[in-house]
């Protein structure tokens, strides 16, 4: 059976932090809270699921003034927004998350780029079409 995999190339996010070559995220996980009484069983520490955490997203890219007018303003004015990231197979992450860290990056034998890193904030939707 041949795969369904398809290569990344063409994902994008919305609205548009500039010309972006790589995109990681968001990771979501789980906080455990421990429930361990002195009647567990076994002398094994139990845990339930506790609240789910929305985690962060992180873009690289060429450094461009549609960065400095996107991004990096809406970092320093604290800016929360609707982000989706869609995927060349149709899939999308649509989450609300504001910017948390910049940087540039202008290494001698390079190009002059930015790597950005978002928080989510609240529930991040996976949908495939």
């Amino acid at each position: 059976m041949a795969s369904s995999g398809v290569a990344a190339f063409g994902t994008s996010i919305s609205p548009s932090a500039g010309e972006i070559t790589n995109i990681t995220g968001p990771g979501i996980s789980v906080d455990e809270v421990e429930i361990t009484n002195h009647s567990s069983s076994d002398d094994c520490k139990e845990f339930v699921p506790g609240l789910i955490d929305g985690g962060e997203f992180s873009v690289e890219g060429n450094l461009t003034s549609t960065v400095v007018t996107g991004v990096y303003t809406d970092l320093l004015a604290r800016t929360s927004k609707s982000y989706t990231i869609t995927f060349p197979n149709g899939m999308t992450w649509t989450f609300t998350g504001y910017p948390k860290s910049f940087e540039t990056d202008s290494p001698v034998d390079g190009k002059l780029g930015f790597s950005a890193t978002f928080r989510v904030t609240g529930k991040p939707v996976l949908a495939s079409t």
